[in-house]
C-alpha cells in the first residue's frame, strides 16, 4: 500500500484476489435481486405506446404482480445478472493493463487500460442487456394482445426462451442487433 498526501491508496497488487472475484459478484447479486423489479418497471413503462397498460411505476408492479406473479417482476433477470460479469472483466482488465504499462505514464496507462478494458466489458453488457429487455418486456405484450408489443413478439403465442429471442434478433438485424 502507498501513502499519498495522507491518504492510503490500495493497489491491485494489494488486494485479495479470491476474496474479491467472489465477494464482489455475490454482493452486486444481492443489490441486483432487490432492485430489479423497479429496473422492469421502468423499462415497460418505456416501451408503452399508444395503448396504455401502466398508470405510472406503483400501478405497474400491483398489475405485473397480478397477472403474472412474482416471477414476472424477474423477467429476465437470469440474463440480466451475467452482465456482472462485464464489471469483473473490466476491473481486472484494467488493472493487468495498467500494470503492465509501467513506462508510461499515469495518464497514458489509464486512458489505454480503460479504453481496452471498456471495450471488452460493453461487448458483454450490451449484448447481455438487449436480451434482458426484450425478456422484460415479453410479458408486457402478452398483456397487450401483442398489438403494440416489440416486432419480436408480434404473432407469438407463447413465451420466447432467451436463445430464441437472440436468434430473431440476430436474424433481423445481423451482429449489430
Amino acid at each position: 500500500m502507498q501513502e499519498q498526501e495522507g491518504i492510503r491508496i490500495i493497489e491491485w497488487k494489494d488486494l485479495n484476489k479470491t476474496k474479491f472475484l467472489l465477494l464482489n459478484p455475490a454482493f452486486f447479486f444481492g443489490i441486483r435481486l432487490f432492485l430489479y423489479p423497479t429496473s422492469l418497471v421502468k423499462t415497460r413503462l418505456q416501451v408503452q405506446t399508444k395503448k396504455q397498460l401502466y398508470r405510472g411505476v406503483w400501478d405497474a408492479l400491483f398489475k405485473i404482480s397480478r397477472q403474472e406473479g412474482v416471477r414476472g417482476l424477474y423477467k429476465g433477470f437470469f440474463v440480466n445478472s451475467f452482465g456482472m460479469i462485464s464489471g469483473q472483466v473490466y476491473i481486472i482488465t484494467y488493472e493487468l493493463l495498467r500494470g503492465s504499462l509501467s513506462d508510461y505514464t499515469p495518464a497514458f496507462k489509464g486512458f489505454v487500460a480503460g479504453g481496452v478494458a471498456s471495450l471488452l466489458a460493453q461487448s458483454i453488457t450490451v449484448p447481455v442487456d438487449v436480451l434482458s429487455q426484450y425478456k422484460m418486456v415479453q410479458g408486457a405484450s402478452e398483456a397487450l394482445g401483442n398489438q403494440d408489443a416489440l416486432r419480436i413478439f408480434k404473432g407469438q403465442s407463447q413465451q420466447l426462451t432467451t436463445s430464441q429471442i437472440a436468434k430473431t434478433i440476430f436474424m433481423e438485424n445481423g451482429i449489430m442487433g
